[in-house]
Order: structure tokens, then C-alpha cells, then sequence
């Protein structure tokens, strides 16, 4: 897997969305700080798919985090079918699709996962006195 360097200008940010737009599934991974405000704010961005993983700071000078940007960013999600949207007059809302990440779940990680919830629930009938 490569890592980036931290991710702190719009054209690194840009070539990396549109590099994870092909990927069949993407984690993401939020940091906030809350030091000096009521609100807290992003502060680190982590992402990676199977091939890559890069870091990002949103607070950095060279980002460019204007309306559009964050737009068209948005719409890279979107289109891998990671985001959803629901409109709300004029609100445009996004939001994490979580049927992605259950497929992922689903294929790969529980074939993983069963055979050792099988081994934790023999041992626990075994240790509490029953049949195995």
C-alpha cells in the first residue's frame, strides 16, 4: 500500500478523489480538535482504499476549501456511490451511504470473522460447565 504525504494543497486533494472515485470501496477516518472553541473542528482527515491512504488537513493555506471546491468534491463521493444526498428546499444534505461498507462487510471481513465467534461462544459454554 503507498502512503502520501499529508495532503495540504487543492491539486493533490483533486488527483486523489478522483484516484479513489474507482475504488470499489474507501475508509475514511475524522479527527477534530476542540482546545479553544465550543464547536469543534475538523482538523485531520484520514482516507484510503485497498491500493493507497493518504492524510489531509483541512486547515492547511494551500486547500482550498471554498464552497465549490467542497462541491465538487462532494460530487467525486457521490458518484463512487459513497455519499447520499437529500434535497430539503434549497439544503442540499450529504450523507455517509453505509450499503458500500455492509457489502464490504458482508463478502470479505465475516468469513473472517465467524469462525472465531464460534470458537469464543464453545469456549464460553465449555468454561461455563455445558456440552461443547
Amino acid at each position: 500500500m503507498k502512503i502520501h504525504p499529508l495532503i495540504t494543497t487543492t491539486e493533490a486533494l483533486t488527483e486523489l478523489c478522483e484516484r479513489l472515485a474507482k475504488a470499489q470501496f474507501i475508509c475514511v477516518d475524522t479527527e477534530f480538535m476542540r482546545e479553544s472553541t465550543y464547536w469543534p473542528e475538523l482538523c485531520l482527515i484520514q482516507i484510503a482504499d485497498e491500493h493507497e491512504a493518504a492524510a489531509i488537513d483541512p486547515l492547511a493555506d494551500g486547500l482550498d476549501m471554498s464552497r465549490q471546491a467542497v462541491s465538487q468534491h462532494l460530487a467525486v463521493l457521490e458518484a463512487a456511490d459513497l455519499v447520499t444526498t437529500v434535497r430539503r428546499g434549497r439544503e442540499k444534505l450529504h450523507y455517509l451511504n453505509p450499503v458500500p461498507i455492509h457489502a464490504v462487510q458482508t463478502r470479505w471481513i465475516a468469513k473472517f470473522e465467524q469462525p472465531r465467534l464460534d470458537a469464543l461462544a464453545a469456549l464460553k459454554t465449555r468454561l461455563e460447565g455445558g456440552e461443547t
